[in-house]
């Protein structure tokens, strides 16, 4: 049995983050790459910018290691990740039966990308902070995010934990388009949506970085663990 069951715990949230400043060689690439699903890849490889691209690839990686990490990664690699579809709202599961019980969520944002592995449906989400006119999103705010930013000594940074929590929790849901942002009221943790109870944890990897986890589980284990690659 995994160890998300047996040595961490069935609470335990286990983050796996790395960083993407540099490309990958050529070498690493091809590495990297050759287990990789031929749909993923062909996807992958329209984004124009490199650091899509690897954000995209990195994050798989990091899913593919916490796998091995949990003792749940056969010996045929592509067929695991080959497991992976999409609900009907996109939001993405293991099919096979080995690995079904395992819910994962991926998040990517600047050089940063992030995965979240849990026995129960986890939602992750990171965003590089950067300037925006909060203004312009007042349409996705409630009145009491609205309230709590303005009253904040750093309002780009709590619009950004907003942001993160609000995407947290559809991503945990599963709701993807199908849910407004602004009917996510992220002001009082637990999230109350759609009669369920959603619990929020901030993530740290990087000081410029904002992400929240969302998950059904109160007081959870969490482990954090840097991967290189």
């Amino acid at each position: 049995m995994s160890s998300l069951y047996c040595s961490s715990g069935l609470e335990t949230i286990h983050i796996l983050y790395t960083s993407n400043h540099t490309p990958l060689s050529k070498e690493k690439w091809y590495k990297y790459t050759q287990y990789m699903p031929e749909k993923f890849m062909e996807r992958i490889q329209k984004f124009r910018r490199w650091e899509d691209r690897q954000n995209s690839l990195t994050g798989r990686l990091l899913l593919k290691k916490g796998l091995s990490l949990l003792e749940y990664l056969p010996g045929n690699e592509s067929i695991q990740l080959d497991s992976i579809k999409l609900t009907h709202l996109g939001k993405p599961y293991f099919s096979e039966q080995v690995t079904s019980y395992i819910k994962f969520n991926i998040s990517h944002s600047g050089h940063y990308a992030v995965c979240a592995l849990h026995s129960k449906q986890i939602g992750v989400d990171i965003e590089k902070i950067h300037p925006v006119s909060i203004s312009d999103f007042h349409s996705i705010l409630t009145s009491e995010e609205e309230i709590q930013i303005k009253k904040s000594i750093d309002p780009l940074r709590d619009f950004f934990s907003v942001w993160t929590r609000k995407e947290a929790v559809i991503k945990g849901k599963g709701t993807g388009l199908s849910k407004e942002l602004s009917s996510v009221c992220v002001s009082k943790n637990p999230v109350k949506l759609d009669e369920e109870s959603w619990y929020l944890y901030p993530i740290h990897i990087a000081p410029e970085y904002s992400g929240h986890i969302a998950t059904e589980e109160k007081e959870p284990r969490i482990i954090m663990k840097q991967i290189f690659f």
